[in-house]
């Protein structure tokens, strides 16, 4: 229980949770993510990526240990204790254990008001604690590629008092249709620290997530972008040559 303990003990727990949620989507075991450098995943459609580990209690106890360490040797420092029960109530809810989350936020909530902080504005909106973000579409050959580009997709959805992404849906796209399956696939795996209505966990409606990639567009995309940047500002819309998106989407 000695202060000089608390990185190692952070340690066990980041082993844990990076075992059993990876920052990135993984579609099975195989993909070389997992073990090495080389970006070599074939992505496929599945609803829920692999998971190779679930060892909540020993990164439960752990963060348990920190908590303790912090009341017996530095009880004057109360962010630290405020930090290591968050880190605790986070991880139950990470793990879906949201009755013992709700109740440790809960409990901070009451200290925070205590001691003449702002809850309102630490809890007002739900935190992002995890999200896998998916791989960027599969590039051409190198003899087809044409000038790397950025394209996003943007979702709106509700967060539930259990930190879960609920009512998703695409509000913008672009291109259209390249990458809105594998970011929609990847939020609906996303765990948020609910928002404290008062202390209570609540539902958060008109949530935004904009996600950005890098991908390679085809001949006809880069055209149809060329042509609309020469088009006259009074021409009509439908002058535009619309891009191919059959190519983009058969990756």
């Amino acid at each position: 229980y000695s202060l000089q303990a608390i990185p190692a003990l952070q340690g066990i727990a980041l082993s844990h949770r990076l075992e059993r949620f990876p920052p990135f989507y993984v579609a099975d075991i195989n993909d070389d993510r997992l073990s090495g450098p080389t970006p070599g995943l074939n992505t496929t459609d599945l609803d829920r990526q692999y998971i190779a580990f679930n060892n909540f209690p020993a990164g439960e106890k752990a963060l348990q240990q920190i908590v303790e360490i912090h009341r017996r040797q530095a009880p004057q420092d109360q962010q630290a204790t405020f930090e290591a029960i968050l880190a605790l109530a986070d991880w139950h809810n990470l793990f879906g254990k949201n009755n013992t989350a709700n109740t440790l936020y809960a409990h901070l909530y009451e200290e925070m008001a205590n001691n003449g902080d702002d809850p309102v504005a630490f809890f007002g909106q739900p935190e992002l604690l995890y999200l896998p973000l998916p791989q960027n579409p599969k590039p051409p050959p190198v003899s087809k590629r044409q000038q790397v580009t950025t394209g996003s997709v943007q979702l709106g959805f509700q967060v539930s008092s259990s930190g879960r992404i609920r009512q998703l849906q695409t509000l913008a796209s672009e291109p259209e249709g390249l990458m809105d399956f594998r970011v929609r696939r990847s939020m609906r795996l996303a765990i948020y620290r609910p928002m404290l209505l008062e202390g209570v966990a609540v539902a958060a409606e008109d949530q935004v997530y904009t996600h950005e990639f890098s991908y390679y567009p085809t001949a006809d995309q880069v055209l149809a972008a060329s042509n609309e940047e020469e088009l006259p500002a009074n021409a009509d819309a439908s002058d535009l040559a619309q891009p191919d998106l059959n190519t983009a989407e058969a990756e």
